[in-house]
Formats: structure tokens, C-alpha cells, sequence
């Protein structure tokens, strides 16, 4: 059946305003489970993204996202350093990656619904702004400017309910108190810096990155075999400094609160390389220009924008990070370091660390298993922010894992294979009760565990993660199985 309007839902938020618009004519297209599930109560006719997002697609979107990326990475330089480029090359393509993975996404179920279901108007609902992206967030610009985009190219009729202008609150004030806080924080590293160099005389250090992905395991396995080793955390929370401060009140950790991620004195040394970077992509992404259109919309356009604008703003915090946590690694006794991933923050520690000869290793929080086809190529490619280069060693936690390292690079001196140091941690507790408290009266029942892992549309990563209608499918598939 065909319709006049395809309504699209991407949040429940918007649910009620676009409902109005709707007549018998419109169908709509719920972007998220949610969604769907409060349609579904109203009594509301919709399709969802199951099919119009289908296997074909994920390798389709694997292979366009991977030539696209391949290309913009093979002509990055910003930096001279070796070891600073490497940071900024890594962090910078995690967030591109997630950028154009999102058009990618949306532009393949919006045309494959307008194929399917014949509208000669979308609609749709959501805020803009001047920029297009806020930080590293997508924000409603993206979303209602490739759709804007693909209905122009495909002679469908584009309307944005409630597309209104935010005004932010006063820029002047918010930029003198951005200031004060910058000015703070540059004071309290310093302090932090000299009463370190004070405080732990003769000591030695193993670092870890705080406390997330159960990190500080494993820098408390490495501290205990050696002799009034000092555990140093980057970064902490400040529940975390919290929840330990006893150890630091007995010397055994000492917590880096804050480290600056811009400059207050010193200016960019990266900004003209910067400037540079664009002007070579953009003459790069034109003259490749069909490897940029993408069911309609030029992508190449929205890539430019973001790493003119948003992405600059996070390559300047690498630089300043490169800075402060190289001054922490120049204290005496560094004996090696740890971090749960390769991006950003994490990535600086292993550059770093590469730099000054410290053996640090990098425990990846998630794990990758041997593929083909096209999920190989994405699992290559994720690999780089969950593993990757920058450090000096890989602990692999699994065989799996051993395996899949060692077939991208088999004579490899960085992999060395562990125990799961990280990825679980059930010391000190009762089997027994801990088997109770999680199942209660099932706990002598056969037990099926799904480990999918939903992320939203915004972060998507095919083949790696589900879609989120595709990881309800899932676990209904589940259900029906052990049902019958």
C-alpha cells in the first residue's frame, strides 16, 4: 500500500506533535522501540526499522563507511610527531566513524522506506541550530539536514514541524565563567603536580586511567607485585577519589582530580596544520565525489563541517592533553601504565608512554572474535579504538581475542596473552549468594543469557552492534524458541 506522508518518529518527545499532522493517507516510521511500543498503545498505524534496515544493508553500510574512512586516514597529518599524530588520527576518526555511520543509517531506512511505501511528503519534527554539532554530540541539524537533502535530490515534497532557532543563554557570561574554571583547573594541576613530586619521594608508580571498566583491578594486580608501588590514577571520578580515599589518606593512591583539556596561556601549535588537513580533504572529498553520494545526499559536505568546526575542538583537547600528561609521565619511577581503550584521552597516555620508553598496555574493555566477509572488515576497524596501535602492548584476555590479533598480525611482539584481569571481578564474593541475589527463585532454573549489546542510532557501529528494533527482535526470537 502506498501513502501521501511518511511520518518519521525518531524521539518520544516528538510523538505528540507530529501525530497531529497525520491523516488517513500518512504511515508512520518509529526510529527506536520505544517509540513503536507508544504508538502501538495509541492505536497508531507505523512501521519500524526491521525492515528497512536489513543484513544487506549493514555490509552496504560496512563498505562505504570503510572506503570513505580509509581514504580521509590515509591523508591525515597534522603533526610532525609520530606519536602525536597517531593520537589525533585515532580519536579523530572514533568520532567521525560515529558521524557518518548515523547519515549512513538513516539515509538507507529513509530510502528504503520511500521505495517501499511511496510517500510524496516526509515529515518530521526536531530543533535546529547554526552549528552541526554541539561538542561531539549530533545534534537535530544533522538529522534535518540530510533528510532536507535527500527530499530535494528525490523530488519529495520535506517538512520540519517545530524547526526552531534555540537561543542559547548569554555567551558573554557563560564564556567569562568557562574562563574562571579553566584558570582554576590549570591552578589545581599544578598544585596537584608539585605536591605529588613532594608527597611520594623514592616511590615507584604504576598508572591506571581511573576506575571505569574495572581498570583499577588491574592496576592493583600490578602494584602488589611490587614493593610500596603507589597506584596513581589520571582522571578519576570524583565518586571514585570518593570511594578510595583511604588509600590515598595511607599513600597507596594518589589521584590526578583534573587535567586540562585547553590552553589558557599558550596558543594552538596545531591550528595551521589543522587548516591545512581541511583544505586538502576538501579538494580530496570533490574530487572523489561519488564515493561521498549516498542514496541521494552528498555526505562529503557534512564531513567538511564537522571536522572545520566540532572535530577541531577535540583534536585542540589531544594537543593539550599531549602536554599535561606528558609533564606526569616525566616524574621519576614511572614503571608502566594501563587503560581500558585507544581513544582519546586513553590513546595520549599510550603515545606518550611509547615516547618515553614506558612498557604500558592497553586491556580492552571489549574483546573481538574471528569473522569474514564484511563484519571482518568492521570488527578491523573497531579494533582500532578498542586495541589498536598506540600502545606499547596488547593484554588480550581470551583466546578469542589472542586469535583475532594474531591473525591481523602474526608475528606480533605486542600481544600477550592473560587471564580476564578485567572483565570480571568476583573475588570476595559468596558464588552461592551472589547466584541468588541475581536470579532469585530461577537461580536452580536453566539460565538464558543474551549479550547483545543496544546502543542508539547515533552511535551505531554495523554488524557490530544491533540496531535497536533488531536487538528486541532478537531477544523476542529467544523467547519464542524456549516458548515452543
Amino acid at each position: 500500500m502506498y501513502y501521501s506522508k511518511l511520518i518519521i518518529i525518531e524521539r518520544v518527545e516528538q510523538i505528540e506533535v507530529l501525530i497531529k499532522c497525520s491523516d488517513s493517507q500518512s504511515v508512520f516510521l518509529s526510529l527506536s522501540p520505544e517509540v513503536g511500543l507508544i504508538l502501538r498503545e495509541k492505536n497508531i498505524k507505523f512501521v519500524n526499522t526491521l525492515q528497512y534496515f536489513t543484513t544487506v544493508d549493514h555490509s552496504t553500510l560496512v563498505m562505504r563507511s570503510h572506503a570513505v574512512i580509509d581514504l580521509l586516514r590515509e591523508n591525515y597529518l597534522i603533526s610532525e610527531d609520530v606519536f602525536d599524530n597517531e593520537s589525533y588520527k585515532v580519536t579523530s576518526f572514533f568520532y567521525l566513524r560515529s558521524v557518518l555511520n548515523y547519515m549512513l543509517l538513516i539515509l538507507s531506512i529513509v530510502d528504503n522506506a520511500i521505495k517501499d511505501l511511496g510517500p510524496k511528503e516526509i515529515i518530521i519534527s526536531g530543533l535546529s541550530s547554526d552549528n552541526l554539532c554541539s561538542g561531539l554530540e549530533i545534534n537535530d541539524y544533522l538529522y534535518i539536514s540530510i533528510l532536507n537533502d535527500y527530499c530535494k535530490r528525490n523530488n519529495v515534497k520535506f517538512n520540519c514541524i517545530n524547526n526552531v532557532k534555540v537561543e542559547g543563554e548569554d555567551k558573554w557570561k557563560r564564556k567569562v565563567v568557562s574562563k574562571v574554571f579553566l584558570f582554576v583547573g590549570h591552578l589545581l594541576y599544578e598544585f596537584q603536580i608539585i605536591f605529588f613530586k613532594l608527597l611520594y619521594k623514592n616511590k615507584k608508580f604504576v598508572i591506571g586511567t581511573g576506575f571505569e571498566y574495572n581498570i583499577n583491578r588491574a592496576v592493583d594486580d600490578i602494584a602488589d607485585t611490587i614493593q610500596s608501588a603507589v597506584r596513581v590514577y589520571i582522571n578519576p571520578s570524583k565518586k571514585d577519589i570518593k570511594n578510595n580515599i583511604v588509600d590515598f589518606i595511607k599513600g597507596r593512591a594518589y589521584f590526578f582530580a583534573y587535567v586540562p583539556s585547553r590552553f589558557i596561556f599558550r596558543k594552538s601549535k596545531i591550528a595551521d596544520k589543522y587548516r591545512e588537513l581541511t583544505s586538502r580533504y576538501e579538494k580530496l572529498i570533490y574530487k572523489n565525489s561519488a564515493l561521498f553520494d549516498f542514496r541521494g545526499v552528498f555526505v562529503g559536505e557534512y564531513i567538511l563541517r564537522y571536522f572545520k568546526s566540532p572535530l577541531f575542538s577535540e583534536v585542540k583537547r589531544i594537543e593539550c592533553y599531549n602536554y599535561f600528561i606528558s609533564r606526569i609521565l616525566s616524574l621519576n619511577n614511572i614503571l608502566t601504565a594501563v587503560a581500558p581503550h585507544n581513544v582519546g584521552f586513553n590513546a595520549v597516555l599510550g603515545e606518550q608512554c611509547k615516547k618515553k620508553g614506558i612498557p604500558a598496555f592497553v586491556i580492552s574493555h571489549g574483546t573481538a572474535t574471528l569473522q569474514s566477509g564484511e563484519a571482518m572488515v568492521e570488527w578491523g576497524e573497531h579494533s582500532r579504538y578498542i586495541m589498536g596501535n598506540n600502545f606499547p602492548y596488547i593484554l588480550t584476555q581470551t583466546s578469542s581475542q589472542a586469535e583475532f590479533l594474531r591473525n591481523r598480525d602474526k608475528k606480533s611482539r605486542r600481544i600477550i596473552e592473560v587471564n580476564p584481569i578485567i572483565y570480571a571481578n568476583i573475588q570476595g564474593y559468596d558464588r552461592y549468594k551472589l547466584k541468588n541475589k541475581l536470579y532469585g527463585n530461577n537461580k536452580n532454573k536453566i539460565i538464558i543469557v543474551h549479550t547483545g549489546t543496544p546502543v542508539q542510532s547515533r552511535f551505531f557501529v554495523p554488524w557490530i552492534y544491533e540496531t535497536l528494533e533488531e536487538y528486541v527482535s532478537n531477544i523476542n526470537d529467544v523467547i519464542e524458541a524456549l516458548r515452543d
